[in-house]
């Protein structure tokens, strides 16, 4: 005599079949999140640098601005909006700004956790980046 199975026991199969599947596919939805936040902050020290800071040195003649409302208020306005001491999608932005140069980084708000980013990027005068591990720097 052929034994089926009860409601109750495949209602039990097929939770341990999506807890098995959710055990695949819920940390790579985490790094997605992660890798996510890393290329919004990529992009975002690009529009920083590319159109704000190298286009206002060139408008004058190879000066920085000293200061990032300089870039916000000035007419042509060179940045829409303040990114210093900002977190934007998991990232904290510190611009270091002078007349002969700038640093600007983004640091992960909590690194490797969720809604934040594994890695610390910085960008100095001449548009150089320069990647690390956020675990390195100390950053928590």
């Amino acid at each position: 005599m052929k034994r089926f199975l009860t409601f109750f026991e495949f209602f039990l199969c097929a939770l341990a079949l999506l807890a098995l599947l959710a055990s695949f596919i819920l940390p790579r939805f985490f790094e997605m999140g992660l890798e996510r936040n890393e290329q919004m902050a990529q992009m975002t020290l690009k529009q920083i640098i590319s159109p704000a800071l190298e286009s206002f040195s060139a408008d004058n003649n190879g000066t920085y601005p000293a200061s990032e409302a300089s870039l916000v208020r000035s007419n042509p306005q060179y940045l829409k909006r303040y990114y210093n001491a900002n977190t934007i999608q998991g990232y904290v932005y510190n611009l270091e700004l002078s007349n002969v140069g700038y640093k600007i980084e983004a640091k992960p708000y909590r690194c490797g956790q969720k809604g934040s980013g594994r890695k610390l990027y910085t960008v100095t005068t001449g548009a150089i980046f320069n990647e690390t591990a956020c675990n390195t720097q100390g950053v928590k």
